[in-house]
């Protein structure tokens, strides 16, 4: 290529996807992800182009057409497509109209030949610079003007964890495991997905580190369901199940990773507190929380969250707080809703917390736990035991039970002890969610918050070392590998000599018959 040069700050991981060179145009096209990208975009695919200024324009802007439209954009709608250079008297707007210019003053003499095309309208605002050096064209520097989709809706509830416990700078300038990717694909797809024979855990790590676009992402889940199923399904890294459902975010792509967190049988995903809570805050900010329930019921069923994690117990209130708000829960899943608030609520004194973990047991059915709890608070000393909300909702399920159960009776009158005794919060759940249990999110994570640098860099260290262990069996496997072949090498020209010397080196006793005879002879 002559004259296209693309030069890319920071470190980050770059694909070339296309270049050519004809008479009319020279061109490259490169693929990355930055680390600041808007959510509403999964890469960004840069073309700096030249075309002559004797060039059949029409054949140099349907190259780039082919190449922008129907090689690349098809594959990847959301990805960002930029493309500048000098267009001399060429207008890409005649092949891609849907592109945008925005360099907007003359770039040499009084011609605007140096262009800048995207499809986001005001994405950019064009600043002019003198040249560099003797060039005869004006320096166009682009300062972003584009405002992000998720600013330009209406403000949603605010996500309840800070962006310091995300750490997305952290995240995102983290030391990647260095790889061939294409060549790792080609491994992966020949030994884990056609031959089904097992791979190294590093390795799936090492190409979930370096995904830029969807497709990728769409090879990494393939090579997760390959790997659940192989003999060493059981040394998946966290670090691995860690940062495959961070980059499902990363792409935007929330649902794939609850989906594969639901299938347990396929994918093996068991998340540490801290990604849970991750995926828990970001279908909050969405106000999706019946997916965000769906969280908060894995983390029920795989037992990661009791008092030891009293941040994840405090979302997981949360989240169920607002689906029963929302909606009623449906029978067939009133157990499983019940079970995830008690879990969620299990070590807490809180009133809230005692109202909902007693209204977890009520929807499970379980009486018998129901009429220990009570009897328990009832005989201490305190304010308020549960909501009067949530004392109002007890009695109406009470009421659709047989009286003459087991426990039911027993209930009954506890509840009616608990009514005459004024000992409940009058204040709703919603205020106290608000005013009560919000408030404490801020001191809750910073442990997270301190802790997570750690663990990540542990984590890194971990595979660099697998990988240090992994060159070294090769270099051994070679190793032997030429031993074997120097050994049958030497048995071949060798003769009785090689089996002398081979004697020798392992300390046997070895007799030269002709030399013995010739010392008897002396």
């Amino acid at each position: 290529m002559n004259g296209q040069n693309l030069g890319i700050s920071g470190q980050i991981t770059v694909k070339i996807i296309f270049n050519g060179c004809t008479a009319d145009l020279e061109y490259i096209t490169i693929k990355c992800r930055p680390y600041y990208l808007p959510r509403e975009f999964s890469s960004v695919t840069l073309t700096s182009l030249y075309i002559h200024p004797k060039a059949d324009t029409v054949v140099a802007l349907n190259i780039i057409a082919d190449v922008i439209s129907s090689e690349y954009e098809n594959r990847d709608p959301d990805t960002l497509s930029i493309i500048a250079g000098d267009f001399n008297q060429a207008n890409l707007k005649t092949v891609l109209p849907s592109f945008k210019q925005h360099v907007t003053y003359p770039t040499r003499g009084q011609r605007t030949i140096d262009h800048c095309y995207c499809k986001v309208k005001s994405a950019y605002k064009a600043i002019e610079r003198s040249g560099l050096g003797s060039s005869d064209h004006s320096v166009v520097l682009l300062i972003p003007a584009y405002k992000q989709e998720l600013k330009q809706r209406k403000p949603v509830e605010r996500t309840l964890l800070s962006k310091a416990y995300w750490a997305d700078d952290l995240w995102l300038n983290r030391k990647r495991l260095e790889v061939n990717v294409d060549d790792l694909r080609l491994k992966l797809d020949q030994d884990l997905v056609v031959l089904e024979k097992p791979v190294a855990s590093v390795e799936l790590q090492m190409f979930i580190d370096n995904i830029i676009n969807e497709d990728e992402l769409n090879a990494s889940e393939k090579y997760l369901y390959s790997f659940r199923h192989t003999p060493v399904a059981h040394h998946l890294r966290p670090y691995t199940v860690h940062s495959w459902l961070r980059v499902c975010l990363d792409f935007h792509q929330p649902l794939r990773a609850l989906k594969a967190l639901q299938n347990k049988t396929h994918f093996g995903l068991f998340p540490d507190a801290y990604t849970f809570n991750l995926l828990l805050d970001h279908f909050i900010e969405m106000q999706e929380y019946e997916n965000a329930y769906l969280v908060a019921k894995e983390l029920m069923l795989t037992e990661v969250m009791d008092s030891s994690t009293p941040l994840t117990q405090s979302l997981a209130v949360y989240v169920c707080h607002k689906v029963l708000q929302e909606k009623a829960i449906p029978d067939d899943d009133r157990k499983d809703f019940g079970m995830t608030l008690a879990d969620s609520t299990r070590g807490s004194q809180s009133c809230l917390s005692r109202s909902y973990h007693l209204l977890g047991y009520c929807m499970m059915g379980n009486k018998k736990v129901m009429t220990k709890l009570l009897n328990t608070w009832l005989s201490e000393e305190s304010d308020a035991i549960i909501t009067k909300e949530v004392f109002e909702t007890l009695k109406e399920s009470l009421k659709e039970v047989d009286s003459a159960g087991e426990y039911t009776s027993q209930l009954q009158e506890q509840l009616q002890l608990l009514e005459a005794s004024g000992r409940l919060e009058e204040t709703s759940n919603e205020e106290l969610v608000k005013h009560n249990l919000v408030p404490t999110l801020a001191e809750l994570e910073k442990k997270d918050i301190e802790n997570y640098p750690k663990i990540l860099k542990s984590w890194i260290e971990s595979c660099e070392e697998a990988i240090m262990r992994q060159e070294e069996e090769k270099k051994a496997m070679e190793r032997a590998a030429k031993e074997v072949r120097l050994e049958e090498l030497m048995k071949e020209v060798g003769g009785v000599e090689y089996w002398i010397q081979k004697a020798k080196r392992e300390g046997k006793d070895v007799r030269d018959p002709l030399l013995e005879e010739e010392v008897k002879t002396q």
